[in-house]
């Protein structure tokens, strides 16, 4: 713990003896580990709040008004804090305002830097875990798991907004997408690595249903359907084979029972 100790402030220390303390003293394992994590994620803190602290006393270009076109002037120093997956980070960082008084707010340029926008209280890295999880659960549960796996509170109001702000998000770019493929711009293929790349493609399906026509000799005008299920574990496709005109399904990769039957049905409408 020496080591440790020498790389912080005589401050940080003093606010971190607790946790030095708890993690020195537990016994079991679970609580050991428990210990050490809070202890971590305190570190972490002192850390980002070390480094924001060094970087805002950094030089930021200042933009120009977007109305008169006056540089702006910083007006000092201002705090702000944003919640993130370590708890609660603030800094302090030089706020500009327009000379001339024009009706522009204040600017930021180092929340900019940031990636931070105006008026955002939670960091980037929250909301996409917490739409993570509310693809799977309700946004009350997904609220709670988060605390449990974070111990970063966050209403299911709250990650349903972020629901919202990252669908619209989705929406604006996919639509872009749609325009300039209307336009004639191809999309750009995703980058696969070469070994990626070399893989066979399995199209794989769980209890899957579906049709396939009849061969063109077939005078019938009757149609197979092919079906297929599978069990406790592992997913099944499906293949139709056109010399025995037999539908069957494919075992599934791992252990795990699976059926399949083909059936003919009328085609004719």
């Amino acid at each position: 713990m020496a080591w440790l100790r020498s790389v912080l402030s005589e401050e940080e220390e003093e606010k971190l003896e607790p946790l030095f303390r708890d993690v020195q003293g537990a016994v079991a394992l679970s609580g050991l580990v428990l210990t050490a994590w809070a202890l971590g994620r305190a570190l972490s803190v002192a850390i980002v709040k070390t480094l924001l602290a060094e970087r805002a006393q950094g030089a930021h270009p200042w933009p120009r008004c977007p109305v008169c076109g006056t540089g702006l002037e910083s007006k000092g120093f201002q705090p702000r804090q944003v919640l993130t997956l370590l708890g609660m980070i603030g800094w302090r960082r030089r706020v500009g305002r327009c000379p001339q008084r024009c009706a522009i707010g204040q600017t930021v340029p180092f929340d900019e830097a940031l990636g931070l926008s105006t008026g955002q209280k939670t960091s980037a890295e929250v909301h996409a875990m917490g739409c993570a999880l509310a693809v799977f659960v309700p946004f009350a549960v997904a609220g709670r798991l988060l605390g449990l796996l974070t111990s970063v509170e966050v209403s299911p109001a709250g990650i349903w907004h972020w629901v919202q702000q990252a669908g619209t998000r989705a929406m604006q770019q996919l639509e872009g997408e749609l325009q300039a493929l209307a336009q004639g711009h191809s999309p750009v293929a995703e980058r696969l690595e070469s070994d990626v790349a070399r893989l066979p493609l399995l199209v794989g399906g769980d209890g899957g249903h579906g049709t396939v026509s009849s061969p063109p000799r077939n005078p019938s005008g009757q149609d197979r359907v092919a079906r297929g299920q599978s069990g406790d574990s592992g997913s099944a496709g499906l293949a139709y084979d056109p010399q025995t005109q037999e539908g069957r399904a494919l075992a599934p990769a791992s252990s795990g029972r699976c059926e399949g039957q083909c059936s003919a049905v009328s085609g004719a409408a």
